[in-house]
């Protein structure tokens, strides 16, 4: 079982690799720690109350523990409380500067013998407010370095308490009246002082990035409704969405979001679908379809009964998708984790060796002080810790708001490194359903009889042919003697006349002359007049979904060879292979063919495969990177990395380019973080100094630090500003227009504005738009579209109890 919990005291790149380790040990199996969400999720076979005490118990044991799911309210709480403190700090620090370096601006200093005792204890009062307020870097720094497990608190803590305590010793000399003068100059209390404000003013703007990146997540969460209306007898009541249960019905108004997942049982409308498929037209609902929490009804007005619960919705398991990539971690993240598990026990060893180098060459603690404090202060593990996953968070929130469902940071970065794509061929570069693609020698009387005869077949090929007739407008004409021979055809008389509708060898067993067959790799369906002998061919094949050709084209520019993969015979693939430009395909395969396939060109390079169905399923696990469409089955959907909710091949192409830009970004972060500290830490311990004089001040140090993570949080950030290739919008599904007429209905009986309600609702449930109620002139106006039952409006109008005409 899959276990997740919140980490307190979790600050850098180190703690991240402790948390691991510490949870290893106890035994849990693939471990993932996201200092971004302060999460780590895991899996054990363990009961879950064993596991909570096994894992608190070893957090504690390194200084971190468990902390409850961060609530929006307590998140603005604390970010609040953060920004106080930090206006106070500033407050403090800059008052302490003054004193401290007032005489370096010039600013006349009292005469007094006593001044120097004066300034020092005015220093030490002005200090200890900011240490009070910044506690939690000495607490959590000292807790994680007594527990063998130093992080960047550590670093923090320790950088402060050795300018803190040296000012202390100074301050002791100055008052026991030992060079008061020398030893006033001697003091760090501005130092420390600013090295806890200035820290903290980069958690604070790291924090507001950290909270940018996760606008995604917080978005989808918010488009969740607190409430619904739920109808309990003949009362509507508001009810919290998570006390709805499975069988309830609610009832959904024009403008409102839908808070759950259910069939409309009832009523007619028009959804926004866009914050599940990213496709921004609306569509419509009726009774029967299915309708999702977190879309918003634009028009209409629905009655819904609860299909799943509130956890199991389609937007709950978009989150836990979201969530799980975000917390995830790429092969290249794993990387700058080994290094940041031994970064600061290194620093601090740099920091003691600068120390060491510099007492014995100038002989003074306080100018051995100053760059062993500066070494500790401007190493920063943080910006190796946030480089990976803050560019992993706004990607896959990029993906979502495209419609790509990335489902780990594993398969966001892997995607990108395609070399092949294997794509199943029904469902997925198909429509799945046959069309008539040409006919032969169909005429008007042949089309209407084999429209009759299949009218009365469920069979696929009949269904296309029906749609056909329909499309043509062709009447429906009467059947007699209707006969169906499974597996062969079907025969009736129309208008007086015998046809027989179906396979070649239906109608040659019943006499017809044949033409011959020109359309290898196609299915037919003959028609044939008794009487004329007069025969008319339907040539029918899967059509190619919108914007398969188009993907395919854009992924063979990327060098990306394309192969298709199916279990229909040769000559139906060769026919879909050269519509779309694919040269290499395969036929005629069972699941685990496809599946070996995908291991055969494992070998050559990194496979993506995209498929719909249950029979794909082996072949999406069996990939490096599998992706499912957003149609396909819940078990093709389950096997797959990545899953394309707008239902088409076209966006493959931005999931392709999200990934590119992600772990672009990344290379980008992890350069920068390495460039930084390799640069940072020798200036720091004072390589410059002999050749250029140049020794870096302990708070200067603090503000390169912060800047480092700032700028590799706002380096990620800058992802949402990038362009994705995004698919050509004649692709994109648009809503078909529909003639709507404008209609009037008399009603008796609407006495108040509530009655002008009930009718208003009683209309729009069948599918009305523009509903206005004139009460004096007792008159119902609308728009509907051609063919509204003008007669069912009015009978569901005097079935709730008023007078219609």
């Amino acid at each position: 079982m899959r276990y997740q919990y919140f980490v307190k005291g979790m600050v850098c790149a180190a703690c991240v690799a402790h948390v691991e380790r510490a949870a290893g040990k106890c035994g849990f199996e693939r471990i993932s720690v996201s200092l971004i969400t302060s999460s780590i999720s895991f899996e054990s076979a363990l009961p879950e109350a064993e596991v909570k005490e096994t894992l608190t118990r070893a957090l504690r044991a390194g200084g971190y523990d468990l902390a409850p799911e961060p609530k929006k309210q307590t998140t603005d709480a604390e970010y609040r409380k953060i920004k106080r403190n930090l206006i106070l700090s500033l407050t403090l620090c800059a008052l302490l500067m003054f004193v401290a370096m007032g005489h370096m601006l010039g600013i006349p200093m009292p005469k007094s013998p006593h001044y120097p005792a004066l300034s020092a204890l005015l220093q030490l009062l002005l200090t200890l407010p900011v240490v009070f307020l910044n506690f939690k870097y000495f607490r959590g720094g000292f807790s994680a370095l007594f527990s063998l497990a130093p992080n960047m608190d550590s670093l923090i803590a320790l950088s402060s308490s050795a300018s803190l305590a040296y000012s202390l010793y100074s301050t002791a000399l100055i008052l026991f009246g030992i060079s008061p003068m020398e030893n006033l100059h001697a003091l760090y209390f501005d130092s420390a002082a600013m090295i806890l404000a200035l820290v903290s003013l980069g958690k604070f703007l790291e924090n507001r990035a950290k909270r940018s990146a996760g606008d995604a997540l917080s978005a989808l969460s918010s488009l969740i409704p607190d409430e619904a209306t739920v109808l309990v007898g003949n009362q509507y009541q508001k009810k919290k969405v998570s006390d709805i249960s499975v069988g309830e019905i609610v009832v959904i108004r024009a403008g409102e979001a839908i808070a759950v997942d259910g069939e409309v049982m009832d009523g007619f409308g028009c959804a926004d679908e866009s914050s599940l498929t990213g496709e921004s037209m609306p569509v419509d609902k009726k009774t029967g379809d299915a309708v999702h929490a977190s879309t918003i009804l634009r028009d209409g007005f629905l009655t819904v009964r609860v299909t799943k619960a509130q956890e199991d919705t389609a937007i709950r398991h978009i989150l836990h998708l979201l969530e799980n990539a975000a917390s995830s971690k790429a092969e290249i993240s794993r990387f700058a984790d080994r290094v940041a598990a031994i970064f600061v026990p290194a620093v601090m060893g740099i920091s003691l060796l600068t120390f060491v180098l510099w007492l014995i060459f100038t002989g003074s603690v306080a100018s051995a002080v100053r760059p062993a404090v500066s070494v500790l202060v401007i190493s920063c593990p943080c910006a190796l810790g946030l480089a990976t996953p803050t560019a992993i968070l706004v990607g896959t929130g990029m993906g979502a708001s495209h419609g790509i469902l990335m489902k780990s940071a594993h398969a966001l970065e892997l995607l990108q490194a395609t070399k092949y794509v294997l794509f199943d061929k029904t469902g997925t570069l198909t429509v799945g359903r046959p069309a008539v693609r040409d006919t032969s020698n169909i005429d008007g009387t042949l089309l209407r009889a084999a429209y009759a005869l299949e009218k009365r077949s469920s069979h696929p090929l009949a269904l296309a042919i029906t749609a056909y007739a329909e499309e043509k407008k062709v009447h429906e004409a009467e059947v007699e003697d209707f006969q169906n021979t499974v597996g062969k055809g079907l025969f009736g008389r129309v208008s007086g006349k015998s046809y027989f509708v179906g396979k070649r060898e239906y109608l040659a067993e019943n006499g017809f002359s044949l033409p011959e067959n020109t359309k290898m790799g196609m299915s037919e369906v003959l028609v044939g007049e008794l009487e004329s002998g007069r025969v008319g061919v339907f040539t029918l094949a899967d059509t190619l979904r919108e914007g398969s050709a188009w993907a395919v084209e854009r992924l063979q520019k990327l060098g990306i060879t394309c192969v298709m993969l199916t279990g229909d015979n040769k000559e139906a693939a060769k026919t879909t292979a050269d519509a779309l430009g694919i040269s290499e395909y395969r036929a005629s395969l069972l699941p685990e063919d496809k599946a070996a396939l995908v291991a055969e060109y494992k070998k050559k390079g990194k496979v993506t495969m995209v498929g719909d169905g249950v029979n794909d399923a082996p072949a999406l696990a069996a990939a490096d990177i599998g992706v499912a469409v957003g149609a396909g089955t819940e078990v093709a959907i389950d096997s797959a990395d990545v899953i394309l909710s707008k239902s088409g091949l076209e966006a493959l192409i931005p999931a392709l380019s999200v990934s590119r830009l992600t772990l672009g970004t990344v290379k980008q972060n992890l350069f920068w973080a390495f460039l930084y500290n390799a640069i940072g830490i020798p200036v720091a311990a004072g390589v410059l100094y002999a050749p250029f004089g140049l020794l870096l001040n302990p708070m200067i140090a603090a503000v390169a630090m912060s800047l480092s993570s700032v700028s590799v949080v706002s380096n990620s950030l800058r992802l949402k500003r990038k362009k994705i290739e995004e698919c050509p919008s004649k692709f994109i599904e648009k809503k078909e227009e529909k003639t709507m007429e404008k209609l009037e209905i008399t009603v008796e009986g609407m006495m108040c504005m509530h009655c002008a309600a009930r009718v208003k609702g009683v209309l729009e449930s069948l599918g009305a738009k523009d509903v206005e109620i004139a009460l004096e002139e007792k008159k119902a106006r609308f728009a509907a579209e051609e063919g509204f039952d003008r007669a069912a409006a009015v009978k569901a109008i005097n079935d709730a109890g008023y007078g219609a005409e």
